[in-house]
């Protein structure tokens, strides 16, 4: 079964005219539809959910989870358990959903005051005794965190919390009649693996928070990255070639490292392990050309999240023999070819053109009315007759900032649209 819900680019949740339950904050209103399918009891319809408003971030008793629901990627989300009224269910930042969930209470002895704890999978009950399968895969308690700097907006305390180590081992057991839910926790280890990357847009981020920087990689030419640093642990890289870092263990620096108080310039950066289709490299200096601080920024970055972890990457920052380590995780899929310029995200290739097989909403191809299933025979007078479908990307593309003419076929129709590609940091 699929369920629909509104999702916000924006802040804290709260029912249109109720009252005010802990939540996520951000700033943008945007408003879309987002989908996410879950298993339960045979049912023909799911309960609205209305449109909400924003507050800040106000109490501490919240625990902040990430989960898979049927096989998806992983999707952080919060309970909110500061009013213990009705509990609701929020996923973080861009993609937000709620549902509300019947009153279900913690034991307060059971929780301690950690940063990530890992959850195995939990029944939801939501209202209505619908019960929701859940396979959870990391879980963090909000506990006014101390290694989150008091001088970092408080709307994003919630999120520091992601970079924090991860227990060796750890249980949630809801107990639905007795209203608790309990866990038990083992010893802190490292991460084994990173985190989810979260999906953040850019206009989320406030402007003295984020900058660019540009990189020159052998064989690969200049490499421009946005860098956000508004969460102060981990900061999130995203690079122009399509790839999204998320990156750990850093300490913000528009122009500087800060490596044990004190501050350094940023002189270069060595890439171990890097995997981006043909570029292979290896503990490979690379030098920092400039960084430019404030940039305007893509507003479409959230087609690149939930693919699969292929290549560690760790940045050495140095200055003065001392060193900053940088862990860095890039996404597998090296075919989609900055899908942020157009947003149309993949294409198959077939005898009569390029049928579009994914549109990110909000994107420029979805505001002209590209839609999944439409043929693209052309794009500036280029057939895409039979081309294959890395080459159809390529030309879809094409550069940030230009007008494509695409001719799109769609029941038998032919149509002439004019797509706008988003400029590099437009």
């Amino acid at each position: 079964m699929v369920m629909q819900a509104y999702y916000t680019s924006g802040a804290l949740l709260r029912p249109a005219g109720g009252a005010v339950p802990c939540g996520i904050p951000t700033t943008s209103r945007r408003k879309a539809m987002l989908r996410a399918s879950y298993t339960g009891q045979a049912e023909q319809r799911v309960e609205s959910v209305v449109p909400f408003t924003y507050e800040p971030l106000t109490h501490p008793n919240n625990i902040l989870i990430q989960m898979s629901i049927n096989a998806s990627p992983p999707m952080p989300f919060l309970f909110d358990t500061a009013t213990f009224g009705p509990l609701w269910l929020a996923r973080w930042v861009v993609e937000q959903m709620r549902l509300p969930v019947k009153q279900i209470f913690y034991s307060q002895d059971n929780l301690r005051s950690t940063s990530v704890v890992a959850l195995e999978a939990a029944d939801l009950l939501l209202a209505g005794g619908r019960t929701v399968r859940l396979s959870v895969s990391e879980a963090g308690l909000y506990d006014g965190d101390p290694t989150i700097p008091d001088e970092y907006p408080k709307q994003f305390r919630i999120a520091g919390i992601l970079g924090a180590s991860i227990l060796a081992w750890s249980k949630v057991r809801f107990d639905w009649a007795k209203k608790q839910i309990t866990v038990a926790i083992g010893e802190y280890s490292p991460p084994a693996k990173p985190l989810a990357v979260i999906p953040v847009h850019p206009s989320d981020i406030p402007a003295d928070y984020r900058f660019s920087i540009e990189v020159k990689l052998p064989g690969c030419g200049t490499q421009r990255l946005m860098v956000d640093t508004s969460l102060g642990s981990p900061i999130m890289l995203f690079p122009d070639a399509g790839k999204r870092l998320k990156v750990n263990r850093v300490s913000p620096f528009p122009h500087t490292a800060y490596i044990e108080g004190r501050a350094y310039p940023v002189k270069r950066v060595l890439v171990d392990s890097i995997d981006i289709g043909s570029l292979k490299l290896n503990n490979v200096w690379v030098d920092v050309l400039s960084i430019l601080t404030k940039s305007p920024i893509s507003k479409d970055v959230t087609g690149l999240v939930g693919l699969p972890v292929l290549s560690k990457f760790v940045f050495t920052i140095e200055h003065q023999n001392l060193r900053m380590i940088l862990e860095a995780w890039a996404n597998s899929d090296k075919n989609i070819p900055v899908p942020g310029q157009t947003g149309i995200m993949d294409v198959q290739s077939a005898p009569e053109g390029a049928v579009v097989k994914q549109v990110a909403f909000g994107s420029p191809a979805y505001a002209v009315g590209v839609r999944e299933g439409d043929i693209i025979t052309q794009v500036d007078n280029t057939s895409l007759k039979g081309v294959p479908r890395n080459p159809a990307l390529r030309l879809i593309g094409g550069w940030g900032g230009t007008t494509a003419k695409m001719e799109i076929v769609r029941n038998g129709k032919t149509m002439t649209m004019m797509l706008r590609r988003r400029g590099e940091f437009e």
